[in-house]
C-alpha cells in the first residue's frame, strides 16, 4: 500500500490526475462523434471545460469509493468458489 506524502504531495498530485482526466474527456469529446460535453452558454473554444472538470471529479470520487468496495465484494468469490468446485468434484465421482 503506499504511503502519503506532505499534504503538498498529495494535493498536487489530485489536481493533476484531475486535469490530465478533464483533458482527456475533451480530447474525447473532440475526437468521437457519440461523445458530447454540454457546453457553457457563454460559447467559445473553451466551452466545454467546466462539464469535462465536473465529469472527471465526478469519476474520480466514484472510483475512490466504488473500487474498494467492489475489490472487498468480490473476495469472497474464490472461496466460494472452490467449494462449489469440491462439491461438484465430489458428487461426480460418487
Amino acid at each position: 500500500m503506499r504511503s502519503l506524502g506532505s499534504p503538498a504531495r498529495t494535493v498536487t498530485e489530485f489536481l493533476v490526475l484531475w486535469l490530465v482526466s478533464a483533458v482527456a474527456l475533451v480530447l474525447t469529446d473532440l475526437i468521437l462523434p457519440g461523445v458530447r460535453l454540454r457546453p457553457t452558454p457563454a460559447g467559445g473554444p473553451f466551452d466545454t471545460i467546466p462539464a469535462a472538470l465536473f465529469l472527471a471529479l465526478v469519476y474520480g470520487l466514484l472510483s475512490v469509493t466504488l473500487w474498494p468496495l467492489l475489490v472487498r465484494a468480490m473476495l469472497w468469490v474464490g472461496p466460494a468458489l472452490l467449494f462449489l468446485g469440491v462439491f461438484a468434484g465430489n458428487w461426480l465421482t460418487v
